[in-house]
């Protein structure tokens, strides 16, 4: 009897954690797709933006796809691109945060969600380590809503904020720069008028239109030298600029000459690292000054090309 009573108890969580019974739910995966019916055809009819409102009717699924009601119409969403939970709310990422995939906080800086990222707040979550939020989200790399925790106060459920976050959503997808820029000015306009505090996703959208000021908020220097092996599979040198950045005002003061694959590298005894990331060739991560040992090289190098190691 106990365990008939355990195996209902593990079936019954189980499926309350698909979050998909008849609810509120919300499309978690941008440009997520609706499908209809016909003929015993799936056909899609629509895509909806992130955060928007479905209903699920908490009746058939087929082929990975369940009902749902939007505009009065019965169709169907991918089951694993949307996301409901009874006292759940859309909420917006305030700050750049770590995810973490349980309580116990092990996978600590793996994973990160952005500024402006929309997901469903499931309510605080008791941790012996932190105060967290439980959250549901679009994991890209596994094409999926997916359940995690984020630090407390890193999210918020202010309709100013969503509202924010559409105006940043409308620039990423312009299709002309000016739209872009109107669409920023729209955000700082908003930024104007709302009581909540948006100036981080003012910020990101700022970021994302013009770039990062690579030098704002001043660098991390190293209490002492590290020593980091610099590394060109794809090229036989590299260049050091004088300061950090690809800018066409940065100019290069020295090349690093004699890499490639193998055991080919030089080695650059790095001072100090930026505070902030740049993309480059969708390549993230941080600039690093020093001089090139045993030459009379010096500037700053992205971090793409170093590797720290010991001697």
């Amino acid at each position: 009897m106990k365990k008939t009573i355990k195996n209902f108890t593990i079936a019954f969580l189980m499926a309350a954690g698909t979050n998909l019974f008849a609810a509120t739910a919300y499309m978690l995966m941008p440009n997520g797709p609706l499908f209809e019916e016909k003929d015993g055809k799936m056909t899609q009819v629509a895509k909806l933006s992130t955060g928007t409102s479905i209903e699920t009717t908490g009746g058939a699924e087929k082929d990975g796809k369940v009902q749902v009601n939007y505009q009065g119409k019965q169709l169907w969403a991918n089951k694993n691109q949307i996301a409901s939970y009874p006292e759940g709310a859309m909420a917006i990422i305030v700050e750049d945060t770590a995810l973490f995939d349980g309580l116990d906080l092990v996978n600590c800086g793996k994973s990160i969600l952005k500024t402006g990222a929309l997901v469903l707040s499931c309510g605080p979550a008791k941790s012996d380590y932190a105060q967290l939020t439980r959250i549901q989200y679009y994991n890209y790399s596994i094409k999926s809503v997916t359940t995690g925790y984020i630090l407390e106060g890193k999210s918020s459920t202010d309709k100013s904020m969503r509202q924010a976050m559409t105006v940043f959503s409308k620039i990423k997808t312009a299709k002309t720069k000016k739209a872009q820029e109107a669409s920023f000015n729209n955000l700082k306009k908003l930024q104007e008028k709302s009581s909540a505090d948006i100036s981080a996703i003012v910020k990101a959208a700022d970021e994302y239109l013009h770039g990062v000021d690579l030098e704002e908020g001043g660098f991390y220097d190293f209490s002492s030298t590290l020593r980091m092996a610099i590394f060109a599979d794809s090229s036989s040198t590299i260049n050091m600029r004088s300061k950090p950045g690809t800018s066409a005002d940065n100019s290069v003061t020295a090349k690093v000459e004699g890499l490639g694959s193998g055991s080919n590298y030089q080695v650059l005894l790095a001072q100090k690292r930026t505070k902030h990331t740049q993309t480059i060739n969708g390549v993230t991560d941080y600039w690093y000054y020093g001089r090139v040992e045993g030459e009379d090289k010096e500037g700053w190098v992205f971090g793409a090309y170093l590797h720290l190691f010991d001697f």
